[in-house]
């Protein structure tokens, strides 16, 4: 793996392949590197409506045309982790489990990734109830005018839960300690609505239901 690209993405959710996209149309000689699946967090989910173009379309459907749509301009997608960037001299070196790549410049789109709770039930009812996504999911009709419970004590969940409120007829939000960190004008907004309803000091153990999550009493 000598060979000098003009630009190595790091990441390949949608602004990593955007990326790879319009270098490729340039005529640049482009890599973008992913760990796990092209189209990066949009494979956690299962239908994204009204992505433009689309008012309705499955996630990994869409992570795959995005994927094709790169490739067809001749950018090469590499499954593989980078673990470390280095500048030398004039050029980048990037640390990967499949050898060191160099290239004139990086971008890096990593990204983000959830927080697994790690729990009985998890993985098997994720797109069946377990979502990591709330904007993303709370509006489908396996969701919508439903009980809904979100974990976590940041900013981040207590936005999500919030705005969660607007397609649940309640949601739970469950941390597991008996204050919370997000910041001070987030938790008075949570403590306002009465939508929200707060369940401190307790874990989430186990995920169960039938097809679909089911809420137990």
């Amino acid at each position: 793996m000598s060979d000098l690209y003009d630009i190595i993405v790091v990441g390949a959710g949608p602004g990593g392949l955007a990326a790879g996209l319009y270098g490729s149309r340039a005529k640049l000689k482009v890599v973008v590197l992913e760990k796990e699946l092209p189209g990066g967090q949009i494979n956690k989910t299962g239908i994204i409506e009204d992505y433009p173009g689309f008012s309705s379309i499955d996630a990994r459907e869409l992570a795959e045309k995005m994927a094709n749509h790169a490739k067809e301009f001749g950018a090469q997608i590499l499954s593989t982790n980078a673990t470390s960037i280095r500048k030398v001299g004039e050029t980048f070196e990037v640390e990967t489990s499949e050898g060191v790549l160099k290239s004139k410049t990086v971008i890096a789109a990593t990204g983000g990734s959830p927080n697994y709770l790690n729990v009985k039930g998890e993985k098997e009812y994720w797109t069946k109830g377990v979502s990591y996504c709330a904007i993303c999911d709370g509006p489908l009709p396996i969701f919508r005018n439903k009980p809904m419970i979100v974990v976590g004590g940041g900013d981040a969940a207590l936005e999500e839960g919030m705005y969660l409120t607007k397609h649940a007829s309640e949601v739970h939000l469950v941390h597991r300690k008996d204050d919370f960190r997000a910041s001070k004008i987030i938790q008075d907004r949570v403590k306002e609505n009465s939508k929200m309803k707060l369940v401190l000091s307790s874990t989430v153990e186990e995920i169960g239901g039938s097809d679909l999550v089911e809420w137990a009493d």
